[in-house]
């Protein structure tokens, strides 16, 4: 199964945010989905302007605007799937 792309992304972020508006209102549901962004963003270049942008605006038109900006400029971004990697931390567990 391919990455998601920028645009799924983008998507699933705008419809996070107006949930989160809808269901905790303007002032709570904004604050709280500024944790979110990073990780919906992660592994794109050069991304720290626009999450700056995202955590000090104050609307839900606002983040719509810079949401629709980053899914117009990073449009064919291809995510790298990196795999996961199983780390057996018992192996070498003195307790028996």
């Amino acid at each position: 199964m391919p990455p998601p792309t920028i645009e799924d992304r983008g998507r699933s972020l705008q419809k996070h945010l107006h949930k989160s508006f809808e269901w905790k209102g303007p002032l709570v549901g904004i604050f709280e989905m500024r944790r979110h962004y990073a990780n919906y963003l992660k592994g794109l270049p050069n991304i720290k302007e626009y999450r700056y942008k995202l955590v000090t605006l104050n609307t839900v038109e606002e983040i719509d605007e810079v949401l629709n900006e980053i899914v117009k400029q990073y449009a064919g971004y291809e995510f790298k799937k990196t795999p996961i990697e199983l780390i057996n931390y018992h192996e070498k567990c003195p307790v028996n």
